[in-house]
């Protein structure tokens, strides 16, 4: 690797520190985050935070209700398929929430 391309990874980590937008909008960027959050077994969690991401991008009701239940069933609920580790009183909120559709 050449001097400017390493120069210019460390920049954008500087960059990343700073702004967690612009890490997150940045493909190299997000890949990197993703290797290391799955070197520390917790890599459900940025996909759920990306997943929540998408899902405020939903703008008709049927759909958002629909997307919601998929977050709830895939990250949620304690035997989805990729649970990621949340207090009870916030899974019961959430769960209150969807089913009343707020």
């Amino acid at each position: 690797m050449s001097f400017a391309v390493a120069l210019l990874r460390l920049l954008m980590c500087v960059v990343w520190l700073q702004e967690f937008e612009i890490l997150m909008e940045n493909t190299y960027g997000l890949k990197l985050l993703e290797q290391f959050m799955k070197s520390e077994f917790n890599d459900e969690v940025l996909r759920f935070y990306l997943a929540g991401r998408s899902f405020q991008k939903v703008e008709d009701p049927a759909e958002q209700l629909k997307v919601a239940q998929g977050l709830i069933h895939q990250f949620i609920d304690p035997d989805g398929l990729t649970p990621i580790t949340v207090l009870s009183a916030m899974i019961t909120d959430l769960t209150t929430k969807v089913e009343n559709k707020e």
